[in-house]
């Protein structure tokens, strides 16, 4: 008995699709989540084989999958400018549910909830971009536009570009955010320079700058939280 359920064990652990039915999707590994995706495999080689090849390119972090893009994953031997989509297709609809979900506890006062809404948005961006987050006088976040976009050290934008954008959005407060390639969120210079000029401009028009929060790879800095950001 015990010979068939281990022979049985890794038929099914050969087939994912069985394997999801029987145990429920929860219950695969992530080298079987992304088999189920790429359906079939090509020239005697499965799907299963196919996903540990891309995962194996950075197993320990399945971010990878989003850094990826079309070109990247069609180098892979078995994966097509077909296959290549479905996959960035679900890493998107990933990625937007958790937009969708970091939305609703977005608050004003709350640093980390703004940082962590648009962390997966810039923190594997290559270049620097800069954006504006608008919010209404209850606080909530009525939307957001990306300002200018740099090279990987450096963005130039004007901030009367910030402040039309936020007038005729109607909004209350101002949050800037803005990312560093390098992974470090420690502010230069300039970030001080550049905060302090917006700031005195936001009193004047009365929409103030309630924020700026620099993110790095999977950490931020505020400029509210340091107390950088004072009358």
């Amino acid at each position: 008995m015990k010979d068939c359920n281990q022979k049985f064990l890794t038929f099914i652990s050969n087939k994912p699709y069985d394997k999801a039915k029987m145990v429920g999707l929860e219950n695969l590994s992530d080298k079987e989540l992304l088999a189920i995706i790429i359906r079939k495999g090509t020239n005697g080689v499965n799907a299963l084989d196919i996903a540990e090849k891309i995962l194996g390119y950075n197993a320990k972090d399945l971010s990878n999958l989003r850094k990826m893009s079309i070109n990247d994953l069609q180098k892979f031997h078995g994966i097509g400018e077909i296959k290549a989509l479905q996959i960035k297709a679900c890493c998107e609809l990933g990625h937007r549910f958790i937009q969708e979900t970091r939305a609703s506890c977005i608050k004003l006062t709350n640093s980390y909830s703004i940082a962590m809404f648009f962390m997966e948005m810039l923190r594997y961006s290559e270049r620097e971009k800069v954006i504006c987050a608008y919010f209404n006088t209850k606080l909530g976040m009525i939307g957001y536009d990306i300002i200018s976009t740099g090279t990987k050290d450096e963005v130039i934008f004007e901030p009367s570009s910030i402040f039309k954008n936020a007038i005729s959005k109607n909004a209350s407060y101002i949050v800037l955010i803005h990312n560093h390639p390098s992974g470090d969120p420690t502010p230069s210079v300039n970030d001080y320079t550049i905060t302090k000029r917006i700031f005195e401009c936001s009193k004047l028009l009365g929409i103030p700058l309630k924020d700026h929060i620099i993110i790095g790879d999977n950490v931020y800095y505020s400029f509210f939280e340091r107390n950088v950001l004072k009358a």
